[in-house]
């Protein structure tokens, strides 16, 4: 296995090398011309005994070396050219294959990335560098994935636990600051266990654990879903609406397209004006749900990342937007938000 720089150098001989030799009549052709009918000339005029001829063999001279220097600088250049051809189009192919497998590389695929066979140096160091850092990245990934699913598993029970007791302590006698203590006990209760069900379903979506899909009317499926928005609009109006006479289907998971559509309906309801009105909107390959503003553009750098937009206000946990943003990614949808006319827009492009 040769060293970049071994293998730059012979080829850059190899070229130069490979160009003299083409080059070569070419520099008999100049010798012969500048110096060597002159030299013929006085050789057979003293062998005759006739006198020299007039001869420029100065004039000769300088014109062949300076036309021999040209040509050997031109050797060189398109030597260099071609060797750097060379290099860009062969030596340094596998460095930029291994650039484009990273580049692509996404942590949440179950494949390893696996790197051509390279016979640099170099570049064999860097591909094993890489993907011994990927293996380590990849264990800490999966290992974070596990832990998440089965924390999550081991909070069901004690949080079901937790809230029975609540229930039952609800029923006794209490004083109103006891009563108003186990409300607020009950209600964070709830907003754990919400908090436990979305880290369950990020990790299932995560770990590719809903590949059943099939073929969904979405107008049809948000409009028999309509009904479970009723207890938390609070006063808002909700309007479903359907743009153009083309038919909206896709192919999807029904549980993961209904959490995306539920989470972006909450969202709208927590972030709109009360009394306020909330449409969405479905249309040929695209729904949206688009909301009156309260407190202005959100942040879109961190729109979708987990647990950055918690608000005390809302209640939330900070996974609403984050579990869209993953269950469009696990079926290659696109979900983009705007903000015009102090509205919120949050559209899902399917496809």
């Amino acid at each position: 296995m040769k060293s970049l720089r071994q293998k730059t150098l012979w080829q850059f001989l190899l070229c130069t090398a490979g160009i003299m030799l083409l080059a070569t009549p070419v520099f008999y052709l100049l010798t012969k011309h500048f110096y060597a009918e002159d030299i013929i000339d006085v050789l057979e005029s003293m062998r005759s005994g006739t006198p020299v001829p007039p001869l420029d063999l100065e004039q000769d001279i300088m014109i062949g070396v300076m036309l021999q220097y040209a040509l050997i600088f031109i050797v060189l250049s398109v030597s260099f050219l071609l060797m750097m051809q060379m290099i860009a189009r062969k030596t340094w192919s596998p460095f930029y294959d291994t650039l484009h497998k990273l580049e692509h590389y996404n942590i949440e695929q179950d494949e390893s990335l696996k790197f051509a066979p390279v016979k640099i140096k170099e570049f064999a160091q860097l591909n094993e560098v890489a993907s011994k850092l990927i293996s380590k990245d990849k264990e800490s990934f999966v290992a974070q994935k596990h832990f998440i699913e089965n924390a999550s598993h081991e909070m069901q029970t004690p949080i079901a636990v937790l809230k029975g007791k609540l229930d039952l302590l609800l029923q006794e006698e209490l004083t109103e600051k006891q009563s108003q203590l186990v409300s607020e006990m009950y209600s964070v209760t709830g907003r754990l266990s919400r908090l436990d069900k979305n880290l369950l379903l990020l990790a299932k979506i995560d770990n590719k654990q809903y590949e059943r899909k099939e073929i969904i009317d979405v107008y049809k499926f948000i409009e028999e879903r309509m009904a479970m928005f009723a207890d938390i609009k609070n006063d808002r109006d909700i309007n479903l609406v359907k743009i153009g006479a083309g038919d909206c289907e896709v192919k999807a998971n029904s549980i993961l397209l209904e959490s995306l559509i539920n989470n972006l309906v909450v969202n709208a309801i927590r972030h709109s004006k009360k009394d306020g009105t909330i449409n969405v909107f479905v249309g040929n390959n695209e729904a949206s749900v688009t909301n009156e503003a309260i407190n202005g553009k959100l942040d879109e750098e961190n729109l979708f990342k987990r647990f950055v937009n918690n608000q005390d206000e809302s209640r939330g946990n900070g996974l609403g937007l984050a579990i869209a943003k993953a269950v469009c990614d696990y079926h290659g949808w696109k979900i983009k938000y705007t903000f015009n006319n102090s509205l919120h827009s949050f559209s899902v492009i399917f496809g």
